[in-house]
């Protein structure tokens, strides 16, 4: 299984992350299915732990958050790849707010 890995932020703000960012793998695990890795406190994840999100064609599918680099890169090499139920009501809810305008 291959996965696609991207690093927002310093690689001071990923703690737990002892290895070197210009060597991380960058895959695919399924056609056109991408996780990404947010550090802590960044511009695109505000919390105090890391938010991994799982995409297919750049359409969000999951997003889960945890405490270490390892959980969010373990959760996201397992996930399924199919869309959850938060993730799908919060399209259903765009959706239907933009049709009815």
């Amino acid at each position: 299984m291959y996965n696609t890995i991207k690093f927002f932020g310093s690689p001071k703000e990923l703690l737990g992350f002892t290895g070197d960012l210009s060597k991380a793998e960058a895959h695919e695990y399924e056609q056109g299915i991408t996780f990404d890795v947010y550090a802590p406190n960044c511009a695109a994840n505000p919390t105090d732990y890391f938010s991994a999100e799982i995409r297919k064609n750049g359409w969000a599918l999951d997003e889960q958050r945890f405490e270490s680099y390892a959980e969010a890169v373990a959760w996201a090499q397992n996930h399924t790849g199919e869309i959850s139920r938060g993730v799908a009501q919060q399209y259903l809810n765009m959706f239907y707010r933009y049709a009815t305008k």
